[in-house]
């Protein structure tokens, strides 16, 4: 093998590649990255065989057709740290050489035999969709899925199109929920379990890309096609809970105030709230205040009083101070709409003018 392309172009393929390499296989070729020509073409493939990412970049000249595995970081380095507008790259067995206009490096490959294939899904369920759609939306639930993989379910982002024209997008952690929708036409319905970690793989890639994805998948797999790139993963196998069942229908207290001052006394209150994160809410309507109380026993005591506009009845009642928190970086508005339904039961966080986005915190149990 023997090309020369652009060195930003080959090396930002290279770190989009990078997150989907195992390390620590048996197998030595997983370990490393796969470049192939193909005609005017250099394809760079990852994978750990539970995912998989392929690109590809246009080259200046081929001048002999090839593939080798290229070690992951080593490469990284070297062609992130040569200067030069372009890069000649050859493969004589398991040597690769790296060449610009003032070095030459030689870096030893992977064997390339075992190198697997991006998959194919004969039989499954499509759909199209916006990568800026598919990109926003995802970004702003896959924060409150479990980290944990004793539930794997709830490990997961649940990716679903519904009968009205919707396609959302939910995660939990059985004790909050974030949910995120956005109109798509001619939708099908369906739906899958997309596993966290991939989710976050996805996002990174989707953040370097515009376009529509055309996206495959069946029980088990699903595969993501764009003009200048395609993506990989294993579902997960399970069921969703019916999350649907506990947003709260109708509420005893609600209180509209501002985000980002919401936001700052939410943030101070967390020096303040101890090992167990705990804040405590109470709502006065006649006074039209919302106080947050927060006590550590080591640090002191914090309380603060923020001007809302209150509808419903005074409440009292305690959150996790950073689950809360959290849930306020997807709402890009000025004012939020804090909806409570009475002791025990769930917050719901929403944006007044746009309730595509929900988040549901679980109130804390009090001695």
């Amino acid at each position: 093998m023997d090309f020369t392309c652009s060195r930003t172009e080959f090396s930002k393929g290279l770190k989009l590649a990078e997150h989907l390499t195992d390390r620590v296989s048996a197998i030595p070729s997983l370990q490393g990255i796969l470049l192939e020509t193909r005609k005017n073409k250099v394809i760079i493939r990852s994978t750990d065989l539970n995912t998989g990412f392929e690109t590809e970049i246009s080259v200046r000249e081929v001048r002999r057709e090839g593939s080798v595995v290229v070690p992951v970081r080593p490469s990284i380095q070297l062609i992130s740290s040569v200067g030069g507008d372009s890069v000649r790259v050859e493969a004589d067995g398991a040597a690769i050489r790296f060449a610009t206009t003032t070095s030459v490096s030689t870096l030893k490959g992977y064997p390339k035999e075992d190198f697997p294939t991006m998959p194919k899904i004969k039989e499954g369920e499509r759909f199209s969709i916006s990568a800026e759609d598919f990109l926003k939306t995802a970004h702003s639930v896959v924060f409150a899925a479990s980290r944990s993989d004793i539930r794997p379910e709830i490990a997961s982002v649940l990716v679903r199109g519904c009968s009205d024209g919707l396609i959302k997008i939910a995660a939990t952690d059985s004790f909050r929920l974030a949910e995120r929708s956005f109109a798509h036409k001619n939708i099908t319905p369906f739906s899958l379990l997309f596993p966290w970690r991939r989710m976050g793989e996805f996002i990174r890639i989707l953040e370097n890309f515009s376009g529509d994805l055309d996206c495959m998948f069946d029980g088990q797999q699903f595969l993501a096609k764009h003009p200048s790139f395609s993506y990989f993963t294993r579902l997960t196998e399970g069921k969703f809970p019916d999350y649907e069942q506990v947003v709260p229908r109708s509420f005893t207290t609600e209180a509209t105030l501002n985000r980002a001052e919401f936001l700052e006394h939410t943030k101070l209150a967390g020096i303040f709230s101890g090992q167990m994160k705990e804040m405590r809410f109470k709502v006065y309507p006649s006074d039209g205040l919302l106080e947050i109380q927060t006590t550590d026993s080591e640090v002191g005591e914090h309380s603060s009083r923020i001007k809302a506009n209150v509808t419903g009845e005074g409440l009292e009642m305690s959150f996790n101070q950073r689950y809360v928190t959290e849930g306020l970086d997807p709402l890009s508005s000025e004012a939020i709409l804090l909806r409570f339904s009475g002791p025990g039961r769930p917050l719901l966080i929403q944006n007044p003018q746009d309730v595509s986005y929900m988040y549901l915190v679980m109130p804390m149990k009090t001695v």
